[in-house]
């Protein structure tokens, strides 16, 4: 391979000049022209064995341990076998018919990891994406002109599978989607996998270019709350239940300061069999039991918009056996809460002839929740959260 390089730089041809390889090359080439002919395709295969190359803008080798390139009459055809690269072993094929432009690819990973591709595809000699997203944002290195030749050129579409994806702390797995990469920009289209005992649905839109922006747009169906709690820290054991949810989201920027500020979308949520650890919302009824550690919801409905770092809930519904609750206000980032609650129909059998339950303020965190009734009405005991 290092040979092949080297003869075709002497014959003013090179491969790519600033990639290097090792590794072993079976060639089975042929070309017939004719003057008289217009300019015939060469024909035949080209197997990899063992092989190694470094090209200059991804950060690790990629190995190929089998692979083959087979010439034919109308397009030419990559076959993948056990390849490593960007963390994962990749299977399938890519072609590209002479006619086109672009390529199109049938390929499966086994596991992708956010950390991984930081590796691969974070700059050298700066700080990586996911020390980038942390905060840390030094100015953007300028990319060589053979990196950015080759990144703008490059156009493939077809079929994407990959058994897992970790972006901590979430965790996806049966990926199956359709992709589209033009350059600088990533298309994912009619995505489907597992997730947190349900399953996520959606397409994405990314523009990888100085100012990045992302835009999402999908659903949640029956995710597994409890999990959820398990995978967020500041959620575990605090939420049961499952939930469904359709979301809209868009963001721009490097940094996670940069990306939170810009950071906006719109939702609908609904919710079965919710139950909320910490804090006892019910309490706010008259004669409902004031000593119960968590709250069940039947069901919650509602709509969320997510702005200025933070989530606007605004006709927020929650049914329980002691009645119905109506919920609006905010959830900071920072987990700080200031929720306004109002029971809007309870049973008549627990409420008191004279009394009709007041709302309350939730306030605290989400740690440590506080309920802040009207010193005017029935005043249930205020709990705070504890794990």
């Amino acid at each position: 391979m290092q040979d092949w390089l080297a003869i075709s730089s002497a014959l003013a041809r090179p491969v790519n000049s600033e990639w290097t390889a090792e590794g072993g090359l079976a060639l089975k080439m042929r070309r017939v022209h004719l003057a008289v002919s217009p300019e015939a395709p060469w024909l035949g295969t080209i197997d990899f064995l063992g092989l190694t190359f470094s090209p200059t803008y991804v950060n690790q080798p990629v190995r190929l341990p089998k692979a083959r390139i087979e010439f034919a009459p109308l397009q030419r055809t990559i076959t993948l076998s056990a390849a490593e690269a960007f963390g994962a072993i990749w299977r399938g094929a890519l072609a590209r018919k002479y006619s086109d432009k672009g390529w199109t690819f049938d390929l499966s990973a086994d596991h992708l990891d956010a950390v991984e591709l930081d590796r691969w595809l974070g700059p050298r000699a700066r700080t990586g994406f996911l020390a980038r997203f942390a905060g840390l944002n030094p100015a953007p290195a300028a990319p060589s002109p053979i990196e950015d030749r080759v990144v703008k050129q490059f156009a493939a579409r077809g079929h994407l599978r990959v058994g897992a994806i970790d972006v901590p702390p979430m965790h996806l797995e049966h990926l199956d989607a359709d992709a589209e990469l033009a350059g600088r920009t990533i298309l994912i289209r009619k995505a489907q996998a597992d997730f947190l005992g349900g399953k996520i649905s959606g397409s994405l839109d990314a523009q990888l270019v100085p100012d990045p922006s992302y835009q999402f747009q999908g659903r949640f169906d029956r995710v597994d709350l409890a999990q959820l709690g398990q995978a967020v820290p500041f959620l575990d054991t605090r939420i049961g239940g499952t939930a469904s949810a359709v979301l809209e989201l868009s963001a721009h920027g490097i940094g996670r300061q940069n990306l939170n500020r810009s950071l906006q979308g719109q939702g609908t949520i609904n919710g079965k069999n919710i139950e909320l650890r910490g804090f006892h919302l019910g309490g706010v009824f008259p004669g409902a039991p004031s000593d119960n550690e968590s709250d069940t919801f039947a069901s919650v409905q509602g709509t969320y918009r997510i702005q200025t770092a933070g989530i606007d809930l605004a006709n927020f519904v929650m049914d329980n056996s002691t009645g119905r609750l109506e919920a609006e206000g905010r959830i900071e980032f920072s987990h700080a809460l200031n929720l306004r609650v109002h029971p809007s129909i309870f049973q008549a059998a627990t409420a008191l002839a004279s009394a009709s339950p007041p709302s309350f303020i939730l306030s605290g965190t989400i740690e440590t929740p506080k309920l802040v009734v009207p010193s005017a009405g029935p005043k249930p005991a205020a709990r705070s959260g504890s794990r």
